[in-house]
């Protein structure tokens, strides 16, 4: 009896040893979480991760969910059919691809495309490596698209490909291009609340972009302005897609609202790294009437909602982009890159958390407080109507 009672007695131990361990972690999640801590999103991608993420809700909108996961042994008849479809339609492109997945994808179809498709039957399909399309655009228009994006991603290779994480990959980025507004706006209400303002997004979780055609559509829209305003966003969101997608940007959100959009906006131009010459002759009239918001302010600003957080949001992401223009300049560029490599790095992540984000990058670049203030102010100062300087320069 003695001993029975003494291993009733140690399992008791054992429990309550386990559940004050699971307790603890709670806190410690609970509070990762609220601040934010990218520690909170490294361990959601861990298969505990995800368990927990789909008990509790741990998402702010559908798109955040999980990835769906199926064998194909367990896949229903009308997902085989659609699997099958997208697949040979996969290896045809493939055997005479010449654009944006060489060298970077080996892309493969997997259960989350096949329910991308089932999501949407009505649209649509387009299968361009590393591209799924659906779309209620014809195929002239969709084709159109994908050259811009064909295009961009082209130049943002050139410029960031010592930036990339060293992994081939091999899901499909899924694109969702509406030609109708109202069906955009439908959707962004439904399945990205936050996003009221915006004409069109990315979400890194779902690996999904989402777009519409503004008025005119791309490309060979009649009116200029509106078609201009569509590339850009075409290009803007796109950068944001392949930023993520090859690891130059971290998946735990460490990374502050500028240099996420400010890397964005050093894509949005025909040609990567060009300056527009109305947001440069904006943000220098912004400059002579002191109306720029300060740029330590701007680079410690982390907020749910980005940059959209500001009053003037329009000079806030022009400022972000001018000081990635200006980071991005040959004497400053290597330095930069390292900036982001010590940033984006888990070992990194409990420093960067508590230190002063502009103190930060102006120590990384080896340049004081008031240095960097100045010099970034004199290339405002300087930003004229010429192209910036170009990859490889």
């Amino acid at each position: 009896m003695f001993k029975r009672g003494r291993t009733v007695g140690g399992w008791r131990l054992l429990r309550l040893g386990v559940l004050t361990v699971l307790l603890a972690w709670s806190f410690v999640l609970l509070r990762w979480n609220r601040d934010e801590d990218p520690r909170f999103f490294a361990f959601l991608e861990t298969r505990p991760g995800q368990v927990l993420s789909v008990l509790f809700g741990w998402w702010s909108s559908p798109l955040d969910r999980p990835s769906p996961e199926k064998p194909d042994a367990k896949l229903s008849e009308a997902e085989r059919k659609v699997k099958a479809e997208m697949e040979a339609e996969l290896r045809e492109r493939v055997n005479r691809a010449r654009d944006v997945a060489v060298g970077y994808y080996a892309p493969r179809v997997s259960y989350r495309d096949v329910a991308f498709r089932m999501e949407f039957p009505a649209l649509h399909l387009y299968v361009r490596p590393p591209f799924v399309v659906l779309s209620d655009a014809g195929t002239g228009e969709v084709n159109g698209l994908l050259e811009v994006l064909g295009s961009t991603y082209r130049g943002f290779t050139e410029v960031f490909h010592p930036l990339f994480a060293d992994v081939r990959r091999d899901d499909l980025i899924h694109l969702l291009y509406f030609r109708n507004p109202a069906d955009y706006l439908a959707y962004q209400k439904d399945r990205a609340a936050g996003m009221d303002h915006t004409s069109g997004f990315y979400s890194p979780v779902a690996n999904r972009l989402v777009l519409y055609r503004q008025d005119g559509g791309p490309p060979g829209a009649e009116d200029v302005e509106d078609a201009t305003e569509t590339l850009h966003t075409i290009r803007h969101e796109a950068a944001h897609q392949f930023l993520f997608a090859h690891g130059v940007h971290s998946r735990h959100r460490i990374e502050n609202d500028w240099l996420i959009e400010g890397l964005a906006g050093y894509c949005e131009s025909e040609r990567v790294g060009e300056a527009d010459p109305d947001q440069a002759a904006q943000l220098r009239a912004a400059l002579g009437a002191g109306r720029l918001v300060p740029l330590d302010e701007l680079v410690n600003h982390r907020a749910e909602t980005g940059l959209l957080g500001y009053r003037g949001a329009e000079l806030a992401y022009g400022q972000s982009w001018s000081l990635v223009h200006f980071l991005m300049q040959p004497e400053r560029r290597d330095a930069f890159f390292d900036y982001i490599r010590y940033l984006r790095d888990p070992k990194n992540f409990r420093a960067v958390k508590r230190a002063d984000r502009f103190d930060l990058l102006a120590d990384r670049l080896g340049m004081s407080r008031p240095d960097l203030h100045r010099q970034w102010r004199e290339h405002v100062r300087g930003l004229q109507t010429n192209p910036a300087d170009v990859p490889g320069a």
